[in-house]
């Protein structure tokens, strides 16, 4: 009785210990996805703690505060602003760009790997004081071109600026589609809103798609009332007015063709059920050539207010009312040539189909450069291939480095 007693207690005690034990290693199981929640939204909500933001500081740095005074806007619909007729793009000042091309000035060697293939696609460089060709490497070949997209995007933007049609302050409420972007975003709310210029800042600062989004339903609702679509086709209408052949536009941000959508709408652009909203799409990947790349760059320079978005460093990005839950979005440029004195801009891209890409800006002592780079097989290539051409080009015009004024300050490339 003794022994069958004992054995019948110590299963009980084993019995009712297997809860507990099990209930421990649950517990310890359980932590390790908590503590990456916390990492993440420590990096989501705190970029200061991340590795991203360990950037040098730099003290003459751009932020957006400087460039976005406030001010009263208009929203969408009133009175003042309407919807742009038509005809109201032909007294737009935008003529079509031409180069001239005699064959290289410079030697300029081409970037290879261990292998000896080259690690760049495509590319040019161009004199944008008298439109003239310098330098070409296939420059005339179609490539994918990313987020080189945004470029466009902006160019009609400020060109509607420009000629009053539009207003940097106008207010732009945060549709549902908007914040449904994938890649990289500045994570608008819905039940946000944020003035032109912001959103512009979004765009050219940290690649916003989500930003390129709501701006190209902003436009295409006040062109002609259908939204992304018609942001869409006015972009390809500016295009064409710059002389862009080569040149099709099928989203407004650069992302890569949906692989399915659920009903077309022309032109390459499509709807796609997304969440239980109509998100519009592209059907075939944005593309242009080096060269008309440059004829935009050249377009873009012309408005110099542009360029200060574009060499923007870092910067918060608030919405018009301040009232975002979790504060700024920490914004950050990852183009390190804009880092020199001598370069602004304008608008890097990437995606696995296009590569690394960059159509760049640089101006010494009244000269400016616009060099552009399709297909390279990293951010590093592309961005000393970059400094590599603008230093060729400048010294073979006689303008070293020494020129450029004492309060800029210059960062040179990490080898």
């Amino acid at each position: 009785m003794l022994r069958r007693t004992g054995k019948y207690e110590l299963q009980t005690r084993e019995k009712a210990a297997e809860p507990y034990r099990y209930k421990i290693r649950w517990g310890r199981i359980a932590i390790v996805p908590a503590l990456i929640l916390v990492m993440f939204l420590a990096i989501r909500f705190f970029p200061s703690c991340s590795t991203v933001a360990k950037e040098p500081v730099i003290e003459d740095e751009i932020t957006v505060e400087y460039i976005l005074p406030r001010t009263a806007s208009n929203k969408v619909g009133d009175p003042e602003i309407g919807y742009i007729p038509r005809d109201t793009l032909q007294p737009l000042n935008i003529e079509p760009i031409a180069f001239t091309y005699d064959g290289d000035i410079i030697d300029v060697t081409i970037p290879r790997d261990y292998r000896g293939d080259p690690t760049v696609g495509q590319s040019c460089l161009v004199d944008y004081n008298n439109r003239k060709v310098i330098w070409s490497y296939h420059g005339n070949e179609e490539g994918q071109i990313a987020s080189m997209t945004k470029m466009m995007l902006m160019f009609a933007t400020y060109a509607l600026v420009d000629s009053g049609v539009i207003c940097l302050y106008d207010t732009v409420d945060v549709s549902d589609e908007a914040p449904l972007m994938g890649g990289s975003q500045a994570y608008l709310d819905r039940g946000e809103r944020y003035t032109v210029a912001q959103l512009m800042t979004a765009v050219a600062v940290c690649s916003a798609n989500d930003a390129a989004y709501l701006l190209a339903q902003y436009l295409g609702d006040i062109h002609d009332s259908t939204g992304v679509y018609g942001g869409i086709r006015l972009i390809n209408e500016f295009g064409t007015r710059l002389g862009l052949r080569r040149t099709k536009i099928f989203n407004a941000h650069g992302l890569p063709p949906a692989r399915s959508w659920n009903r077309g709408l022309g032109d390459g652009v499509a709807i796609q059920k997304y969440k239980g909203r109509d998100m519009v799409v592209a059907m075939e990947a944005n593309r242009s050539t080096p060269i008309e790349m440059a004829k935009v760059g050249i377009a873009f320079c012309q408005y110099p207010r542009l360029l200060l978005y574009t060499n923007i460093l870092r910067g918060d990005l608030w919405d018009a009312d301040s009232s975002r839950h979790f504060g700024p979005y920490k914004m950050n440029n990852h183009f390190k040539p804009i880092r020199r004195a001598d370069v602004d801009g304008i608008k890097t891209g990437y995606t696995r189909g296009a590569g690394f890409c960059v159509t760049a800006s640089a101006e010494r002592s009244g000269q400016r450069l616009i060099a552009v780079v399709f297909g390279a097989k990293s951010q590093d290539i592309r961005d000393k291939f970059i400094v590599q051409l603008c230093e060729t080009a400048f010294d073979s015009l006689g303008i070293p480095i020494d020129t450029i004024p004492d309060d800029t300050t210059t960062i040179e490339l990490e080898s």
